[in-house]
Formats: structure tokens, sequence, C-alpha cells
């Protein structure tokens, strides 16, 4: 309260409006869009990943990789300058093993 009322004192409304602004904006979430181009050059770098083969040889996982929006849309999210490290390799392929099992359970 003592707070509050310091700021009010010397910015008035307006210092308030901004500080409201502020704790909003820093709630939301971050909003970010995969381009066509990042899940190309992201491919281009796991296809040549060993944990990534067997899913572009079997079928559902081949056609889930060539077709489907959120699987394309995470492998286009990760982060092209640390996919040759082992441990966000792994990660990755965490990631798309779970994404491809709620896909195949729920077809």
């Amino acid at each position: 309260m003592g707070l509050q009322f310091r700021i009010m004192s010397k910015g008035g409304v307006y210092v308030k409006m901004i500080l409201n602004l502020l704790s909003l904006i820093s709630f939301s979430p971050f909003v970010t869009d995969v381009t066509e181009k990042e899940i190309g050059k992201n491919m281009d770098k796991v296809k040549k990943q060993s944990w990534f083969q067997p899913y572009l040889q079997q079928e559902p996982f081949r056609y889930l990789v060539i077709h489907d929006p959120s699987v394309r849309e995470a492998i286009g999210s990760f982060r092209y300058s640390k996919l040759d490290i082992p441990s966000y390799q792994k990660k990755c392929e965490d990631k798309l093993r779970h994404l491809f099992q709620q896909k195949i359970v729920n077809k």
C-alpha cells in the first residue's frame, strides 16, 4: 500500500496504468510461428541423425513427418544451432516420440 501511494503521488494515474500494462504483458505467453523455411532447414539436419532414420523408413511415421502440421511444426521449433548436441538430440527425439504416440493412438 505504501508503494502504491508513493507511485500515485509522483506519477499519478499514468504510472499505475503503465505498471498494470507491464504486469499483463509479463504473464502472457509468447506467440511464435514456425516458418516452412525453418522446418526445411531443421529437417535437413535432423535427417542426418541416426535416431531419426527409423522414422523416415517406417510408413506411419514417414507420413506424419511429411504431412502432419503439428509434427512438422515441432521439427521446425527445434533450435538449429543445438541440433548437434547429443543431449539436445535426445530431448528432440523424446518430444517427437511422444508426439508420434499421440498421433498414432488418437488415429
